[in-house]
């Protein structure tokens, strides 16, 4: 395949943010909250953080879009905290 192979493998990804996100979703479910922190930078780049909570959120809406209006988060510098409020 040459070089172009070199250049497809080389920019893969490890899946690491999607399993962070699976895991959120998981523990949102199982303990009715989650802390968002991206493994980047050890959760110190909030554009990494947002991306994290927006795939969350994401998934959350097309997996699971009848707790949409249960959901409550709170921002801060360094983490995004997801509440899943019973009603």
């Amino acid at each position: 395949m040459g070089n172009n192979s070199t250049i497809i493998l080389s920019m893969r990804k490890s899946g690491r943010t999607t399993r962070l996100a699976d895991e959120a979703i998981q523990a949102l479910f199982h303990l009715g909250e989650c802390y968002i922190w991206d493994h980047h930078l050890d959760g110190k780049n909030m554009q990494a953080n947002n991306y994290l909570f927006e795939l969350v959120m994401r998934r959350l809406d097309i997996e699971h879009h009848h707790i949409m209006d249960n959901i409550q988060f709170v921002k801060t510098r360094e983490w995004i905290r997801i509440n899943l409020n019973e009603k």
